[in-house]
């Protein structure tokens, strides 16, 4: 009888860890909702975990788990979560916009939980916590096998709090030579500062996950630069340098300040654990770079020049640019698009609008026009070097190649009259320029000015010789032979006058 127990109880042992391992990481953090309740330390609590699919015992989580409530100052409380409709086997949406799934890439799925505590009173190290076993197997830079273990801390002394709550998607793939921004995104709802960092990734409260030689909990990833993270958004730029799986793991501490004692004071954290794909070349359908989706409706090929075409109206203020792959909104520069007129005339773009998700990508941009589209005929809008060095670049590292161009047919506009009438001299000296020219037709604000040009080589180059900021004056005198009035008489002037709006 002691034979069949000891054995029953070793294969129940090697069945939980076995069922267990294809955890792959995880975020917790906590929302103060006793405003709305009437209930004073009263928290709402949001678990995210990350299941590895690709593990062969792979089995879906429960519909319950437990996160503890623990502090120096009162007992530990067992905190009931339950799975959310949406989180049930959530495959996480972006994890291979990049890379192909496949060889030791671990496929990830997202599973919510949400549960409510009512805190018994005030402290300053409340820790929300949740741990299980057990690790996958198969990172690259760390000897893993323990436990997981996050948490989010609470200091209530100087009010209520809510966590910094991560809003970006946890899991990614990326690929080698390639350089990569990768935005850790957060919503913190009292205005408190926050502060990013780099963390171990755990087994428990007080035992760090073993990093391989080469690595450390602050350079997770192979990367040539060395991986940085800025503290202050969250952005994780780096290049990798060779395939692996790694383990990572980053904090968001937030601060507040304490007028009483004019010093800032730490009151919260939200703790994000993450397994790391890196794998081999990018897929080719990312390769392109920033590509326009030219397959909008509304979007055609022209047959004269055999660009994309799209239809728009007079006065339009704001372009809007839809890609194939999102691009990198920290790629994004203002000068990274130029636009023409249809009489050439460049037109100076505002600004670039990306709408960005959490991630940090965007599939649309908005282009804000200096000036509206005022001009029947093409206007010429394409890509260029902006003063960041680069064209736009998309989540995957690929550029968007140069001169890449969509023409804005424009139609609707009023015709604008105006004609240059006549050149008269005054007093033998002093040619004067008349025109005529219909303002009522161009919108308030819109007028620039007129240029005048004069050729002295018979048509063959005109050259700047003045200008009239005064839409209403329609005559101009070129008082550049008052005092040599001889030159008239020997040769011939040309003159043209442009309208600048």
């Amino acid at each position: 009888m002691k034979k069949i127990i000891l054995t029953l109880f070793a294969f129940f042992a090697l069945f939980f860890q076995a069922q267990a391992s294809h955890l792959a990481g995880g975020d917790i953090q906590y929302r103060y909702i006793g405003d709305s309740t009437g209930i004073s330390h009263h928290y709402e609590i949001l678990l995210r975990l990350y299941r590895d699919v690709t593990n062969p015992w792979s089995a879906g989580l429960g519909n319950t788990t437990i996160v503890y409530g623990a502090s120096s100052c009162f007992s530990t409380q067992n905190i009931p979560m339950t799975l959310t409709g949406g989180g049930v086997g959530n495959v996480s949406p972006t994890l291979f916009d990049c890379v192909d799934p496949g060889g030791n890439l671990k496929v990830l799925e997202i599973y919510i939980y949400k549960g409510y505590v009512v805190l018994p009173g005030k402290c300053a190290d409340f820790r929300f916590y949740w741990t299980s076993c057990c690790r996958p197997g198969g990172y690259t830079n760390a000897t893993a096998t323990g436990n997981f273990y996050f948490e989010a801390t609470l200091n209530n002394f100087l009010g209520n709090n809510s966590s910094p709550i991560f809003v970006s998607e946890p899991v990614r793939s990326f690929c080698v030579g390639k350089k990569f921004n990768w935005k850790q995104s957060n919503i913190e709802l009292d205005g408190d500062s926050i502060w990013y960092e780099w963390i171990h990734p755990r087994e428990s409260a007080t035992m760090n996950v073993n990093f391989n030689g080469g690595w450390s909990y602050q350079q997770p990833i192979t990367s040539n630069p060395p991986i940085s993270m800025n503290p202050v958004t969250g952005l994780i730029t780096f290049t990798p340098t060779q395939q692996e799986v790694d383990a990572a793991a980053i904090i968001i501490n937030e601060y507040r300040f304490d007028t009483l004692y004019n010093q800032w004071v730490h009151i919260g954290s939200s703790n994000r654990d993450m397994t790391v794909n890196i794998g081999g070349a990018c897929k080719a359908s990312v390769q392109d770079g920033v590509v326009m989706d030219y397959n909008q409706p509304g979007t055609y090929v022209d047959p004269t020049t055999g660009l994309p075409t799209r239809d728009y109206d007079c006065n339009s203020t704001t372009v809007t640019l839809t890609f194939k792959t999102p691009l990198d909104c920290s790629s994004v520069d203002r000068s990274d698009f130029r636009l023409t007129s249809p009489i050439g005339q460049p037109i100076p773009v505002l600004d670039l609008v990306p709408n960005c998700d959490p991630n940090g990508d965007a599939l649309t941009m908005d282009v804000l026009l200096y000036k509206p589209l005022f001009i029947n005929g093409d206007y010429f809008l394409y890509s260029k070097k902006g003063n960041d060095g680069n064209t736009l670049v998309n989540k995957c590292g690929f550029p968007m190649d140069e001169f890449d161009t969509i023409v804005l047919r424009v139609s609707n506009c009023p015709v604008l009259n105006w004609d240059l009438e006549n050149v008269t001299i005054e007093e033998d000296k002093t040619p004067i320029v008349e025109w005529t020219w219909d303002n009522s037709k161009i919108p308030a604000g819109l007028f620039n000015e007129f240029q005048i040009f004069r050729s002295d080589d018979n048509g063959a180059t005109f050259n700047l010789i003045g200008t009239e900021t005064d839409s209403t004056r329609k005559f101009y005198r070129d008082n550049s032979f008052q005092w040599q009035q001889n030159l008239l008489d020997q040769q011939t002037y040309l003159y043209q006058v442009q309208v600048i709006v």
